[in-house]
């Protein structure tokens, strides 16, 4: 039985995906709670990289120690988990959410931008009001 092959998989898939919904997380405007430095610093980043180090290392453990016993269904089983983790992070289109979510920065850094450029002409328009 591959059980650390399929486990490896498992590890390595979700890893990449973890780390792939904390990037959108982060970059998101409105900023979930979870996307906090301590939490991510301190859990959910070492975690995933944990993940991500230990599962290709049970898949080369065994893929050369273990090769003669494992079995055509548990080489299967573990390539149509990488296969699928691919897929899931092709379907989350990473690229173009955080280039939407770039976009509604900068939006919202124009409008603030716009808010405090008309306040400060309201205010010197007061002060030159004031003086004459």
């Amino acid at each position: 039985m591959g059980t650390r092959l399929i486990i490896g998989s498992i590890l390595t898939v979700a890893g990449f995906i973890i780390i792939a919904i904390c990037y959108l997380g982060s970059r998101n405007p409105g900023k979930p709670k979870w996307t906090s430095e301590i939490i991510m610093g301190s859990f959910i980043i070492p975690l995933s990289i944990g993940g991500m180090v230990m599962g290709p290392m049970l898949i080369g453990e065994a893929m050369w120690v273990n090769g003669d016993s494992l079995t055509s269904f548990d080489t299967t089983v573990a390539f149509s988990i990488l296969a699928a983790g691919v897929v899931i992070l092709l379907m989350m289109r990473i690229p173009k959410r955080a280039a939407a979510y770039d976009a509604l920065c900068s939006a919202a850094e124009k409008m603030e931008d716009e808010r405090q450029r008309t306040e400060r002409s309201d205010v010197s328009d007061n002060s030159i009001g004031q003086g004459a």
